[in-house]
């Protein structure tokens, strides 16, 4: 896969942060994504967002 921002194919696992507005901010960390080594940018893993990309809120297992 290569990186969104700047096109290098230096993809490597780890993690991002980032902020969201649930009716208020909330900030959530160490979310899994691939990052580019080359400029940082970080692409958020599949298994961790739905089919449109986005990250929502999941159950946990019962």
């Amino acid at each position: 896969m290569k990186c969104p921002l700047c096109g290098q194919d230096v993809l490597r696992a780890g993690v991002t942060s980032f902020v969201a507005d649930a009716g208020g901010t909330v900030v959530v960390r160490n979310v899994p994504a691939d990052v580019c080594a080359e400029c940082g940018e970080a692409v958020i893993n599949e298994d961790v967002s739905d089919d449109d990309g986005h990250v929502g809120h999941r159950r946990a297992p019962r």
